[in-house]
């Protein structure tokens, strides 16, 4: 019996039950795969960390390379999945990571030259190479230019993972050397202040530091949104897409708890999370509303912040999954969406107010162009600050667009 990556063939074997069982759920009943993958270790609970470690990450290649791991067996996508079909993706993926497929039973007929072969032959087709829908891959071609080359590499990178300090709880040094003591390692990065990247996040969330709510684990191009609105403390200010409140809570710390945030959002049951972590955070200027019902005047707020509906395009480092999810008719969908809520909510800012939109795209059609669009018909309303595009390739992190805009 053969050992790698810390786990027996045997071991493996029982781990890929609970692979396969999460591809066929993501695949086939159109589960989220972060959900998916909650569900599997809550019922695991005796797994060691790198058992999950070992189900995630295959889970996600195999998601990630669908489209590839297809093209080397020489088969057509499809979503009935058989076991014999499980093995023969697994066996491709097996080869992709230089390890050999006559490790398991299951692949002793498994035919590698011919699927090395494919390959190699694929190794200059980017398309196929990393894995795009066709509809796709000519899209983003089609945005973003010579770009695309290096975000379509990168988009299939792991995600690192970043924390925010809670300011309203800790400083910086206090964090650090409370996640030490535990054995986790975080880096500070020059982009913000108040970030941390973590070597691993294996033990993070079991960490005495998180229970009392001294950090949020958040992307640092989510933390970089919050940055950039910039609140006052005991300003007012209209949280128009808070979803469960990543960037509530920032914007709370940055106010020091002093002020009023109104969170809304369209899906009422995000409240639920959001209310948890703002009481493990120790904010309390945080009010929760429908986003169809607000309560409130025209011109209340001093900032608004719109972290819109989007393709989630900058997040497929960590939730592949949205690459066969999306279609073009939905992108177009998304896009009268986020013109629509800018039109919306923009009447709920004061004069001199300033205004973020944000998405976690790469695609201008979502971010760029929404912004210019509104502009121009509204050119003398509303000015344009700045505006930012984070692409994985340069900064490591989600891929994102913000504008901050001043209203006339």
């Amino acid at each position: 019996m053969t050992k790698k990556s810390g786990h027996t063939t045997r071991q493996k074997l029982v781990l890929l039950r609970s692979v396969f069982e999460a591809v066929d759920e993501i695949v086939n009943n159109n589960k989220i795969l972060e959900k998916v993958l909650e569900k599997i270790n809550r019922e695991n609970g005796h797994w060691t960390n790198g058992q999950r470690r070992f189900v995630s990450e295959t889970t996600r290649s195999l998601i990630r390379y669908r489209r590839l791991l297809f093209e080397a067996l020489d088969l057509p996508e499809t979503k009935e999945y058989s076991l014999f079909l499980y093995w023969q993706l697994y066996g491709v993926l097996l080869l992709l990571q230089g390890k050999d497929p006559k490790e398991f039973p299951s692949l002793k007929e498994f035919k590698s030259y011919e699927v090395t072969g494919r390959l190699k032959r694929f190794a200059e087709n980017l398309e196929i190479r990393e894995s795009y829908p066709e509809w796709f891959f000519k899209e983003a071609k089609k945005q973003l230019g010579e770009q695309w080359s290096e975000t379509a590499v990168w988009l299939n990178k792991p995600a690192d993972y970043f924390i925010r300090i809670n300011t309203l709880k800790c400083t910086k040094l206090e964090l650090v050397e409370s996640l030490k003591k535990e054995g986790i390692e975080c880096y500070e990065t020059s982009l913000s202040k108040d970030a941390q990247k973590l070597e691993s996040a294996e033990y993070v969330f079991k960490s005495t530091a998180f229970k009392n709510g001294w950090f949020e684990v958040q992307d640092l191009a989510s933390q970089l949104v919050s940055d950039y609105l910039a609140p006052k403390p005991g300003s007012k200010v209209l949280d128009a897409c808070s979803g469960t409140g990543g960037k509530t809570l920032a914007l709370a710390a940055l106010m020091k708890n002093k002020g009023k945030i109104i969170a809304a959002d369209i899906i009422e049951r995000k409240f639920i999370e959001l209310k948890k972590r703002a009481a493990r955070a120790g904010v309390q200027i945080i009010e929760t509303k429908k986003a169809d019902d607000l309560g409130i005047e025209e011109n209340w707020a001093d900032y608004l912040l719109i972290d819109a509906p989007c393709s989630g395009t900058g997040v497929w480092r960590r939730n592949p999954d949205g690459k066969w999810k999306l279609t073009v008719e939905k992108l177009r969908e998304l896009e009268e969406i986020q013109k629509n809520i800018l039109n919306t909510y923009t009447k709920y800012l004061k004069s001199g107010g300033n205004l973020v939109y944000a998405v976690c795209s790469i695609l201008p059609s979502e971010g760029k162009k929404i912004i210019e669009e509104f502009l121009k018909q509204n050119k003398n309303m509303w000015e344009l600050q700045g505006e930012k595009s984070l692409l994985p390739q340069y900064f490591d992190t989600d891929g994102f667009y913000m504008a901050l805009l001043k209203k006339k």
